[in-house]
């Protein structure tokens, strides 16, 4: 989905979604400004290995359970990009 000018918040709902593997709607050539509001925290996502979010006007703090619920072990890794946006904070401690 990425490349569409979506605009509006990522809907809160997103972080229900058990079976998400990947969640790609970053932005290189946005006119409008791409996704706005604040991160949802994708806790609920336990099948996610990769978030492209970079070039939207995401903002806000990360959230404290952010991708707290996903499931990790040895051989599993969560690829995330969330670099030009608006976020602000400190990295959160699950981390």
């Amino acid at each position: 989905l990425s490349e569409n000018d979506f605009t509006g918040a990522i809907p809160s709902e997103m972080s229900q979604m058990r079976k998400l593997e990947t969640f790609s709607m970053h932005q290189i050539t946005s006119t409008r400004g791409g996704l706005t509001g604040n991160l949802p925290d994708f806790a609920n996502c336990t099948m996610l290995s990769t978030i492209h979010l970079s070039g939207n006007s995401i903002a806000g703090e990360l959230p404290e359970d952010f991708l707290l619920g996903t499931e990790l072990d040895n051989s599993k890794y969560i690829e995330v990009d969330l670099s030009s946006n608006y976020l602000s904070g400190q990295i959160p401690r699950s981390w």
